[in-house]
């Protein structure tokens, strides 16, 4: 490779040379492999980790992984003793568990097959999206409500669901 040398070209229709100069590039030859490492780093892997947090337009509750806020009329505003067990107590099939401007979701089914987590399957209507799952966990004072999905009902989500419960059953035990 010819670093910084001019080439020189000659057109006869034209008195003056046209002057090409090559461009000169760095010696990288002395720069480190890290310079170039572009791989995220651990915090910006747990940023990206983090579901989205809305605020609830129930006082005590925060919804994670849900674009729109919502109201959770079961959610209790007052308790005592373990949180979940008030909540799990305001729960019934048919019940409105979230409501908002476009509309209602009403409870199916739910279960808490461990004393901090709390899980809700409701009736939607999104589209063909029929059913939508929720665990609800308590902390500082707070009822988060996650979105674990929605589904229609080709996907089967009373297996789904109950296969959820199961599974954090068995979790409860191994530990």
């Amino acid at each position: 490779m010819r670093l910084g040398i001019s080439t020189v070209w000659s057109v006869p229709a034209i008195d003056s040379a046209i002057v090409y100069k090559e461009p000169a590039f760095p010696d990288v030859s002395d720069m480190r492999e890290e310079a170039f490492d572009v791989s995220p780093t651990m915090n910006d892997v747990i940023e990206e980790d983090k579901p989205l947090q809305v605020q609830s337009l129930t006082p005590n509750a925060i919804q994670l992984d849900w674009k729109y806020p919502v109201a959770f009329p079961c959610c209790p505003q007052t308790y005592s003793g373990n949180p979940l067990d008030a909540y799990m107590a305001n729960l019934e099939e048919g019940k409105v568990f979230s409501t908002n401007d476009w509309g209602d979701s009403t409870v199916l089914s739910f279960g808490m097959p461990k004393p901090d987590c709390l899980w809700v399957m409701c009736s939607i209507s999104i589209g063909w999206k029929t059913h939508a799952i929720t665990k609800i966990t308590f902390k500082d004072d707070i009822f988060y409500h996650e979105n674990k999905g929605v589904n229609d009902i080709g996907d089967e989500p009373e297996y789904l669901f109950k296969s959820i419960l199961k599974r954090e059953r068995r979790d409860k035990r191994m530990r």
